[in-house]
């Protein structure tokens, strides 16, 4: 039975090509508010400290057009860091982050906008 966590954070995920267009401060700090949320999120579910895992996100929206699976990487990254900090895992490197899965945007009328992050322990 593999151990998982499922970490909601409540918040429209930055997409790549925003990112693109920000200047750098603003990116930087828009990386500190995910990294933040992670590190949150990653404390409230009780995450333990892993020696691997892998990932599995998506985006939530409450309808319009659904971006790339993979255009929400700018928040992941942020949230990956997050986990770090938490004490989940040294770093987010490829020795502890074994697998990074991007699943299609998903509609859910009325939902409030958040990016969904599934940790498996494969440690």
């Amino acid at each position: 039975v593999t151990r998982s966590w499922l970490l909601v954070i409540p918040m429209r995920p930055t997409l790549t090509n925003a990112v693109h267009n920000m200047h750098y401060r603003k990116a930087s700090a828009d990386r500190k508010l995910w990294r933040t949320a992670g590190k949150d999120a990653a404390e409230r579910a009780d995450v333990p400290e892993l020696a691997s895992l892998e990932v599995t996100c998506w985006g939530v929206y409450p309808g319009g057009r659904l971006p790339d699976p993979d255009a929400v990487a700018p928040s992941l990254k942020g949230v990956l860091d997050g986990i770090v900090d938490a004490g989940v895992i040294p770093d987010d490197a490829g020795e502890w982050v074994k697998a990074i899965t991007y699943l299609p945007a998903v509609k859910d009328k009325g939902a409030t906008p958040a990016l969904h992050v599934l940790l498996e322990d494969c440690g």
